[in-house]
């Protein structure tokens, strides 16, 4: 049961709305294989969840309100994508061992977005928002300079960062992006 939201908490969290659901909306969408509408459900209840907890929220600076938002959302995906797979019956046994091998290899990519992204949230702020943008919502390096105010130099030395402790973290894993984080022969500001 919902509870009933002050007139001026839902003001705040509107304005909070705005600024933030494209961002967060982007970030559940991820998660979700592109799914639009488990993504948009999500954010639905993100934002129903800071209203209900503003009181606790409502001091947080901007970026953390934002990191708060999305890590609420992307969880509503995981969860209801576990409770939908428990309620979906297997109808052949034989479909599923012809399937498997796609389906172990969704469920192993998808275990080490969530590590990557685990070690993404524990670097310092701007790292973790620099590498979030970069190779979770596949951003180019000038696109995250001028959404986040930096140079493309500092973004590029976030990248180069982000990658090290990536690496260190996850050793088996494997770069495929350009590491200048443009597209090739396109040039730089």
């Amino acid at each position: 049961m919902t509870q009933r939201i002050p007139p001026e908490v839902a003001a705040q969290v509107a304005r909070l709305f705005v600024d933030e659901a494209a961002g967060v909306f982007r970030a559940a969408r991820g998660v979700a294989g592109g799914n639009r509408r488990v993504a948009e459900d999500a954010v639905q209840e993100a934002f129903r969840l800071a209203a209900e907890q503003w009181d606790s929220i409502a001091h947080y600076p901007p970026e953390r309100k934002q990191g708060w938002l999305c890590a609420v959302a992307i969880h509503k995906v995981k969860d209801n994508y576990r409770a939908w797979t428990r309620a979906q019956p297997i109808a052949d046994p034989e479909d599923v061992a012809r399937e498997s091998q796609g389906v172990e290899q969704v469920v192993l990519t998808r275990l080490q977005v969530e590590r990557c992204l685990k070690v993404i949230s524990e670097m310092p702020e701007m790292r973790s928002r620099v590498a979030y943008l970069r190779f979770h919502d596949g951003w180019k390096n000038r696109e995250i300079a001028a959404e986040l105010g930096i140079s493309r130099g500092t973004v590029g030395k976030h990248v180069s960062d982000a990658r090290a402790d990536l690496k260190r973290a996850l050793p088996e894993l494997t770069f495929t992006d350009a590491p200048d984080g443009d597209a090739e022969g396109e040039e730089a500001p």
